[in-house]
């Protein structure tokens, strides 16, 4: 692999992304540390990145989607495609908050229609 095409800023990017493979993260670390920069160079690499750098956010779900899954779980194929955009965008918090108030739902259906039956039948 060729890395000696990229920028520093480039180089320092792959460095600092931690969901890159170590391999790969290694050799932009030899790269970039074979380029020698001054300090002056380092600093500024380091203020664009931090500039243009957004972390993630972990953002809890809203409050209109807990609902949708609590109230309606039985339309699991319509669940599926709106958890499906959160997993293409990483927001796996919202995700995971999602389906468990979709197996919340599930349960308490469940636990509703057994004690609808058992009145039913009992009477």
């Amino acid at each position: 692999m060729d890395l000696s095409q990229l920028s520093n800023y480039g180089l320092y990017e792959i460095i600092q992304n931690e969901k890159l493979d170590k391999k790969i993260r290694a050799l932009a670390n030899n790269e970039f540390t074979s380029r020698k920069l001054t300090n002056e160079q380092l600093n500024a690499v380091i203020r664009q990145h931090d500039q243009l750098f957004t972390p993630e956010k972990s953002e809890p779900l809203s409050l209109k989607y807990k609902i949708i899954a609590l109230i309606i779980p039985f339309f699991w194929v319509v669940h599926v495609l709106m958890t499906s955009r959160y997993l293409a965008r990483g927001q796996k918090r919202k995700w995971n908050e999602y389906w468990l108030f979709f197996c919340i739902g599930l349960v308490l259906w469940t636990v509703g229609l057994i004690l609808a039956g058992r009145y039913l039948m009992n009477k």
